[in-house]
């Protein structure tokens, strides 16, 4: 606040000739609206209808916030969801099954709502559940959640495997590598020594993602239990 609010000193932190922009673009702009979405059709939000009211909003110029709020879908809100988003969001909310083609949520939505995962993971673990692997999808889920437990060091870290992350994660937590289908020969091929494959886990994420883990398993229905009515 120094020089703005009292005397002191201001450091520029970027070229004097740079313009920055005036404010930044608010996040519901660029976010990905199928979370929200899904919440809102739980909450009762037509989405179909939101959308409509939401392109009128920014075609009038009332849902571009400036101080002042916009109407969509019942809710108020300083810039209204843009309509190509929450169309985007509710196309792949049907395609996964969670709300129906008048944008009612179903049983399986309702589920999907409890986990705290975005709903194309969600989907994945209600999947998971028809083969009898419902906790590897919590894992998988709840680690492509968080950000990235291999650590930034090391030399591997340029892999995207997920079998080697499952490896890592396995290992971290005194498991057996081996007793992970192809987990031993992944980690021979990368040159990696199964032995120090666990070095290479951050262990604050690795906690993270199986508390995760194990509050998405629990979220789950009973096998032919169903979701919420």
């Amino acid at each position: 606040r120094a020089g703005r609010t009292g005397p002191g000193l201001c450091y520029r932190l970027w070229d004097e000739s740079t313009a920055l922009e005036e404010a930044t673009v608010p996040e519901i702009m660029e976010a990905d609206l199928a979370p929200l979405s899904l919440q809102l059709a739980k909450w009762g939000v037509n989405l179909h209808a939101a959308a409509a009211e939401s392109n009128a909003a920014s075609a009038d110029g009332s849902g571009m916030g400036q101080g002042s709020v916009c109407v969509v879908g019942g809710l108020r809100w300083l810039d209204a969801p843009p309509a190509t988003r929450l169309t985007a969001a509710t196309d792949l909310l049907q395609g996964l099954g969670a709300i129906d083609d008048k944008s009612r949520i179903t049983p399986e939505g309702n589920t999907m709502s409890r986990m705290p995962l975005h709903p194309r993971f969600a989907h994945m673990v209600l999947q998971a559940q028809k083969f009898g692997a419902t906790e590897l999808a919590a894992v998988l889920g709840s680690m492509l959640s968080e950000r990235d437990l291999l650590r930034s060091g090391s030399s591997t870290v340029s892999s995207a495997s997920l079998l080697l992350r499952l490896v890592c994660l396995a290992r971290a937590v005194g498991g057996d590598a081996g007793d992970i289908a192809g987990g031993s020969s992944l980690a021979a091929a990368l040159g990696v020594p199964v032995s120090e494959v666990a070095a290479m886990a951050d262990r604050g994420v690795v906690r993270r993602a199986l508390l995760g883990a194990r509050q998405l398993a629990s979220a789950v229905p009973p096998a032919g239990g169903g979701g919420d009515d």
